[in-house]
């Protein structure tokens, strides 16, 4: 739409106010004078298209430039001749009031309108035909600039509009599908739960197992280091690793458990199902230690390790890995050593 408006008024500039200039000198009072504005509101029209800018300087200027043409031009003459600088400083105008207020662009425009029939006035020939035949000739020259400013402001706020609605649209569409995200992480959680969780809880409540046994109590902790687990994997953290990692040490801590908790490499992110896969075999030792345990996590390019080793009995260890993991154990002593690596796929976090 500005481009279409800068082509107009160069059109103006060139096919109507230029041959009027040549062509029609001995109506002016000073043909000089008349070219010196020419040249001024061509050099506008110039910068206006380079830069594709406003500026308020440059509208006094053309306004204070059609005002001194249209002085320029002999009073008998105003009414029925051609002159083409209020026709150009019109649509100068609108490319300088380009997306102001349609109010501001209607004050310039009428201000432009009296230039003329203020000149016919202090010349003593405002006569009611004269004002009638330069207000058509004038509405002419105004009317089409104004059409095309009230056209600008109506697509601007059109736009304002259409953007507000779509933004408004986007956020419903993000919230929904946060909505969903949520509920089947929710369901996720809880088909965890269910498994293990819930049929422990079931028995103590239902009186079929006893707290005061010694398996009873690991499943209880190991159930416990789950949970914390679990919240910890959904925390904003640059390493969820070591920090889910330190939330099931923190549960075995509160046990009375003394943990040595170790890590070697940069930080690594395996995806969530393998970070499961690591931690599990850490939750369970820790729940059936004694006394003491040591944690390591060892990270290269292609693997994480993670290793635990504590005074556990041999059946805490896991008898497998799940998916992308590998479990081993390691050989010790009296005490239980369990190894799991993760070989890095590509597989997102």
């Amino acid at each position: 739409m500005r481009l279409a408006t800068l082509v107009i008024t160069v059109t103006v500039l060139f096919g109507l106010y230029l041959p009027m200039l040549v062509t029609n000198t001995w109506m002016y009072r000073s043909p000089a004078v008349e070219a010196v504005v020419f040249v001024v509101l061509a050099g506008v029209t110039a910068v206006i298209g380079a830069t594709n800018r406003t500026s308020r300087v440059l509208l006094v200027v053309v306004f204070v430039g059609a005002v001194v043409a249209t002085a320029a031009v002999e009073p008998r003459h105003l009414v029925g001749s051609p002159h083409g600088a209020d026709d150009l400083s019109a649509w100068l105008g609108v490319l300088l009031l380009w997306g102001r207020p349609i109010h501001v662009l209607v004050g310039y425009l009428a201000a432009g309108y009296a230039v003329a029939p203020l000149q016919l006035w202090s010349a003593g020939l405002a006569e009611p035909e004269a004002l009638a035949r330069l207000a058509i000739s004038n509405f002419s020259v105004f009317g089409l600039p104004f059409a095309v400013g009230v056209a600008v402001s109506a697509l601007r706020r059109m736009v304002v509009t259409a953007t507000r609605i779509a933004d408004e649209q986007e956020r419903h569409r993000t919230a929904e599908v946060m909505a969903e995200q949520l509920h089947a992480d929710r369901q996720q959680r809880y088909a965890g739960l269910t498994a293990t969780t819930v049929p422990l809880l079931a028995g103590l409540s239902g009186g079929g197992l006893d707290p005061a046994d010694d398996g009873v109590r690991q499943r209880c902790a190991a159930e416990a280091a789950r949970m914390r687990r679990l919240l910890a994997e959904h925390d904003d953290t640059p390493d969820p690793l070591l920090h889910e990692l330190r939330a099931c040490i923190e549960v075995a801590e509160r046990r009375g458990l003394v943990v040595r908790f170790a890590v070697m490499g940069a930080c690594s992110v395996p995806p969530l199902g393998a970070r499961r896969a690591l931690t599990e075999p850490v939750l369970a030792v820790l729940s059936a230690a004694r006394s003491s345990a040591r944690v390591t996590v060892a990270r290269r390019a292609s693997t994480v390790t993670v290793s635990v080793v504590a005074d556990a009995p041999a059946s805490a260890a896991p008898n497998e890995g799940k998916g992308l993991v590998s479990v081993t154990r390691l050989p010790c002593a009296d005490r239980l050593g369990v190894r799991a690596i993760w070989h890095h796929t590509g597989e997102p976090a």
